[in-house]
């Protein structure tokens, strides 16, 4: 079981308890959304929930509308819920009514959905669980941690979800103390929690920039999947740890973990920018051993990638062997060029690019202007 809202004390001042239990910030009225691409089923739907008493049927009609962003309907099914003895106090409905009022952007009506439910009975930890996500969902991250430390106070012991929604606002609101003291729950409650939090755990300390302590959440992880992999090379290249996440990809190599292309879209900008050719070659070599084609993004990180080291003629290489190209394609190409001083090839390309439909753009002009360095190159550019 997690630790009691007490753990959560020395991580806080009481200024800041006070701040988080007992902050109210008044609701923004949202204009109702009423997205009714499936309106007939969903009419059809209400008329037959009429006579039914069935919590499933229910649950499958709000999750059309929450799917289908409709208030309208969703408020039918409400009054329709209200007015059941056996349906009205139902957490599974009454959660689903919320989120579909958080999706919405109508945390009022969401707000107080919760409230009437809270003063007539006692408030399961799936209810304030989304409440605490309804929050999070619309902006406010600081409201969903008054909604976790309200539910502790209440004695209702957080989920693996609602310890994920509470890790995730701390590191909106780059609150470390109480991201630790939601960490410490975790350990003095010495409870198992599951993949997800593991992972969102591990962001926020390195988001902090606290990576020995993510190192050690990360080798105390049970399982490492690609999403755990990825997070981290993701947070250690914005943070310019290259040679951190250089070390981290040979692990990954070496565990054989299965590359997604976001891992290698990451780490690819890192080569360029330390000239990591050798580790760039690799990443070359991973996507064509791979049997599905790579995604155009990669394909141009690829190519960015060498250009940037100097590799042109691998860059125009991979470029004429692009299936499918985008103005992206054709502005990294023009922009390898420029930098290794290749204006002829620059403007012939240039001129492919016109011939072939496609549209420049500002980056592409800027790419063209900065290859002409001297006033011979500029007059062949100004033609």
């Amino acid at each position: 079981m997690i630790a009691d809202v007490t753990t959560l004390q020395p991580y806080l001042t009481s200024q800041s308890l006070t701040n988080y239990k007992f902050l109210r910030i008044p609701f923004r009225q949202h204009p109702t959304h009423t997205f009714l691409s499936k309106s007939t089923n969903l009419d059809e739907t209400v008329t037959t929930l009429s006579n039914l008493s069935n919590p499933e049927r229910f649950t499958d009609a709000l999750h059309l509308c929450i799917s289908s962003k409709s208030l309208h309907h969703g408020q039918k099914i409400h009054t329709l819920i209200l007015k059941n003895p056996k349906l009205r106090h139902d957490p599974k409905l009454l959660s689903k009514l919320i989120t579909l009022f958080s999706v919405c952007r109508r945390l009022d009506l969401a707000r107080k959905l919760f409230n009437d439910v809270k003063d007539s009975t006692f408030l399961t930890e799936k209810l304030w669980a989304s409440m605490a996500i309804a929050y999070s969902r619309n902006g406010s991250p600081r409201e969903s941690l008054i909604a976790y430390v309200d539910m502790l106070c209440s004695f209702v012991a957080p989920g693996d979800f609602s310890i994920s929604v509470a890790l995730k606002a701390c590191v909106e609101l780059k609150d470390v103390r109480f991201g630790r003291g939601v960490h410490a729950q975790i350990v003095k409650g010495g409870r198992k929690v599951d993949q997800v939090v593991e992972n969102v755990l591990l962001r926020f300390y390195m988001e902090m920039g606290f990576f020995e302590d993510a190192r050690k959440v990360f080798d105390g992880m049970s399982e490492r999947n690609v999403v755990t992999w990825n997070s981290l090379v993701s947070v250690l290249s914005g943070k310019g740890r290259v040679k951190e996440m250089f070390s981290l990809f040979r692990k990954m190599q070496e565990e054989r973990i299965g590359f997604s292309w976001a891992t290698l879209t990451t780490i690819l900008p890192a080569c360029s920018r330390v000239a990591g050719l050798m580790t760039g070659k690799e990443i070359h070599g991973q996507v064509v051993k791979a049997s599905e084609g790579a995604d155009v993004l990669l394909v141009n990180s690829l190519m960015d990638m060498y250009g940037k080291c100097g590799e042109v003629v691998y860059a125009r290489r991979i470029f004429d062997g692009m299936l499918s190209k985008d103005l992206t394609s054709w502005n990294v190409m023009l922009n390898s060029y420029a930098i290794n001083g290749d204006v002829e090839e620059e403007i012939s390309l240039f001129d492919m690019m016109i011939e072939s439909g496609v549209e420049p753009d500002g980056i592409t002009f800027v790419a063209l202007l900065s290859g002409c360095s001297d006033t011979g190159r500029s007059k062949k550019l100004s033609r």
